[in-house]
């Protein structure tokens, strides 16, 4: 009997010839699919419950399994996401029903490092602004602030920001970096100082950076107390989790002028309801959970969790397997 995947992508022309062999895996390995591209409307938890009733495995994004889909979809047996992100997922109640959660580590670091840069240096240096100003019939010249030999703050050092810090190198930035778990021996050979407090390393910085997973300890880790520490100067970008940083508290910010600017890509609830307060805030780029959204990234990172998928389907352990435990509640 095949085994049956519920897939969640988006199917662009571009990867078609990589994405036919990345199938081909699939059905080699024993499975038929149903691809699914529209990621709007199968955050209706009913709609995914429907999808999902004759699904051994759930490939796809970052939307909300909650325990009710759980219980309603007794087949499934794992959620093989493509991406790093599970705070969507009740990994609690996927353990006790025997499902695997699975993420793909590693894959798209480089990808949403450059991303998280490139919003940096965009915010920075007004370009978004500027494209407007043209754009709207005027010519005007807009001052911005340069990257070069800046301090940049990476909060959460861990794959992505690791990968961030060797492209502020190349702009010759002293990087600091606050992480609950230090690893020395790559800060020393890639001249990173960790600092001891969240506090110092916002007070010390041109540039913010966010890249650590959101928990119950990073949940509104940068709020207006946080906000009130960083240079007038600064910039702060957040391309890991929404709920990282206090929404209402950074559109007040940077109203007063208490930070420079930011550039966000992710959100506390998405989509970004059209009449949220983000969309007036000044000196604000909003991107749309983009930064893994590179051909070679998406690429590799549908063929990782594609892997994971049949790994686990053959009663194997993927490095990504988040929760292992759930191989004791299995029937």
């Amino acid at each position: 009997m095949k085994k049956r995947a519920f897939l969640n992508m988006i199917f662009d022309p571009a990867l078609a010839p990589h994405m036919e062999e990345h199938y081909a895996y699939l059905r080699d390995n024993g499975y038929e699919w149903e691809l699914y591209p529209d990621f709007s409307t199968i955050r209706d938890e009913q709609l995914l419950i429907e999808k999902l009733r004759d699904a051994d495995v759930y490939i796809g994004a970052g939307i909300p399994y909650t325990a009710r889909i759980m219980e309603a979809c007794p087949r499934c047996r794992a959620i093989c996401r493509t991406g790093v992100g599970y705070d969507s997922i009740d990994v609690d109640a996927a353990t006790q029903h025997g499902i695997a959660v699975a993420i793909t580590p590693g894959v798209s670091a480089e990808a949403v490092a450059e991303y998280a840069f490139s919003l940096m240096a965009a915010a920075a240096r007004r370009v978004v602004e500027v494209d407007r100003t043209v754009r709207s019939g005027h010519w005007e010249r807009l001052v911005g602030c340069s990257l070069w030999h800046k301090t940049i703050g990476i909060v959460g050092l861990g794959r992505i920001g690791k990968k961030l810090a060797q492209i502020a190198h190349g702009f010759d930035m002293q990087v600091l970096a606050y992480d609950q778990v230090h690893d020395e021996a790559f800060a020393s050979s890639n001249r990173i100082t960790y600092c001891d407090s969240l506090d110092e390393m916002l007070e010390r910085c041109d540039f913010v950076s966010i890249h650590t997973n959101l928990s119950d300890t990073t949940r509104g880790l940068i709020a207006k107390p946080q906000l009130a520490r960083m240079k007038p100067t600064a910039v702060l970008v957040n391309a890991a989790r929404g709920g990282i940083l206090v929404e209402a508290d950074l559109c007040e910010a940077l109203s007063e002028g208490r930070i420079a600017a930011a550039a966000l890509d992710v959100y506390e609830r998405e989509p970004l309801a059209p009449n949220h307060p983000l969309r007036q805030a000044p000196h604000l780029i909003l991107s749309t959970h983009n930064a893994d959204s590179s051909f070679e990234a998406k690429d590799a990172l549908i063929q990782a969790a594609f892997h994971n998928a049949v790994a686990l389907g053959r009663g194997e352990t993927p490095e990504g397997l988040v929760n292992p435990e759930c191989l004791l509640h299995r029937n």
